[in-house]
């Protein structure tokens, strides 16, 4: 993600990541939303990276399943409840 389209994002902003994403270097991105976003007066943004977790938020286990983390399922009703619908 280019620094300019940080600057030109909406508030509130939610980014998501999964720590097995072969996609999106996961480090990098973190590190360059944390410093950019503080930067420009962004101050309603939320960072999450969930564990075993690929590109598409599905678990990444032994087993052949993909199922979608419930974790993240979770994060993003909680989310969108506080953030976009204003309910506790």
């Amino acid at each position: 993600m280019t620094r300019f389209l940080l600057y030109e994002r909406c508030e509130p902003a939610l980014f998501l990541f999964g720590d097995h994403d072969q996609l999106i270097p996961l480090d990098e991105s973190v590190a360059v939303m944390q410093r950019v976003l503080p930067e420009d007066k962004h101050r309603d943004f939320t960072i999450r990276v969930f564990p075993n977790v690929d590109h598409e938020m599905r678990l990444v286990t032994s087993e052949a399943t993909r199922a979608i983390d419930p974790e993240y399922l979770k994060k993003m009703r909680e989310w969108l409840s506080t953030h976009v619908l204003n309910r506790p």
